[in-house]
């Protein structure tokens, strides 16, 4: 989206850069007392806002834009723009690793810290990554770049949205459908035993579409409400952030995990969307640091998985070698360690391979779709 743009959603854009935050924290596993609270270990609960916030924003950019096959083709490609390049450069990266560890082991006879090279990254789950589909694959979902899992449920959850906007072009039509998906979602996940945090099921696609078509309906009531919402807004936006700590703080062996939240995500990315400029959440969250972390929010996601990787080896190291005796300390002070080189990385790629390859995508896409403009991407 166009920061410029009176329809741009900045708040939301620094919900989401804290959401990432979140992720990386989830993601240390090193021994500390700051990321065991339960706090952080339920920051999975982030990745089901991502895809509330994906259909709320993908549904205001693109929802009056889907009437044919062209557009819909447009669309595709816009969003393989935004999602592709970082995901095959982590790919990439971590290719190298695992070639690295292979020669390793080959000439030099080391051992590996956790897998054998190839073992896990081996080529079928390269392949599934390569082509996007590793949602689809249980042995795929968690190898190379980890976190990718969502990126490939997203991809494919735009292709139903695509449908469902062109196939039913009437409000109405979208919205009943949208019901539809979100309560048969619910029910598979519930029937299925599925949650934010389940690994390996190879369901975890159903997790998007229900929060994705969440957004979808967030975004209409949004569309159609916003008028009165607006003056309930700011306490409503102060209040339920309030609740999702305390709850993530209190919860500690969920079993519905992002079904009970939904609810949550829906009507704060209403508020916040809904509140005047001038409110007092907007101005907290339009701080210039909180909108830099969200528009490098999506390298943090996909990039966090190695920096922490790299890290790991080296903390477990000193904890166990250098400073045997206070574990705890060293193990915060890389915390904020990681924290630190994961920003200073994100900014990096979101410079060089984001925004270079999401500006030539949109180039060809008006070069070859024609028709309405782009929105810078979300």
């Amino acid at each position: 989206m166009n920061p410029n743009s009176k329809n741009f959603f900045g708040g939301l854009e620094s919900l989401r850069g804290l959401a990432a935050l979140l992720v990386v924290f989830l993601h240390i596993k090193w021994t500390n007392s700051l990321t065991t609270l339960p706090f952080f270990r339920n920051g999975y609960l982030m990745v089901d806002l991502f895809f509330v916030l994906s259909g709320f924003v993908i549904c205001h950019n693109y929802g009056q834009k889907i009437g044919n096959a062209r557009d819909a083709g447009h669309f595709m490609f816009l969003r393989l723009g935004r999602l592709y390049p970082l995901h095959l450069f982590c790919l990439i990266a971590f290719l190298c690793i695992e070639i690295a560890k292979y020669i390793g082991e080959l000439k030099f006879h080391l051992v590996p810290y956790a897998s054998a090279a190839f073992s896990i990254n081996n080529a079928p789950s390269f392949i599934a990554h390569l082509l996007l589909i590793q949602i689809f694959c249980p042995f795929a979902e968690y190898s190379f770049n980890g976190p990718s899992w969502s990126i490939s449920a997203e991809f494919y959850t735009y292709l139903i949205f695509a449908l469902v906007v062109w196939v039913f072009p009437k409000r109405k039509s979208v919205l009943i459908v949208s019901v539809f998906l979100v309560l048969i979602s619910t029910f598979l996940m519930l029937f299925f035993g599925i949650s934010g945090s389940t690994e390996l099921t190879g369901w975890s696609f159903l997790r998007c579409i229900l929060g994705f078509f969440m957004g979808v309906l967030a975004y209409h009531a949004y569309d159609r409400y916003h008028s009165h919402i607006s003056r309930w807004s700011g306490r409503i936006a102060f209040c339920l952030p309030v609740f999702l700590v305390v709850f993530m703080s209190l919860k500690e062996n969920p079993k519905l995990d992002g079904t009970i939240v939904l609810p949550v995500f829906f009507v704060l990315i209403i508020a916040i969307a809904a509140e005047p400029a001038g409110g007092r959440i907007s101005r907290m969250l339009d701080y210039t640091p909180l909108r830099w972390l969200g528009r490098i929010s999506y390298s943090i996601y996909m990039t966090h998985y190695m920096v922490l990787m790299f890290l790991s080896r080296c903390v477990n190291r000193a904890q166990n070698h250098f400073y045997p005796n206070d574990r705890n300390a060293i193990g915060l002070a890389f915390v904020f360690l990681a924290i630190a080189a994961v920003l200073f990385i994100s900014r990096l790629t979101y410079q060089w391979i984001e925004k270079p390859f999401q500006n030539e995508f949109r180039k060809l896409s008006t070069k070859h779709f024609g028709g309405w403009q782009s929105p810078a991407s979300f």
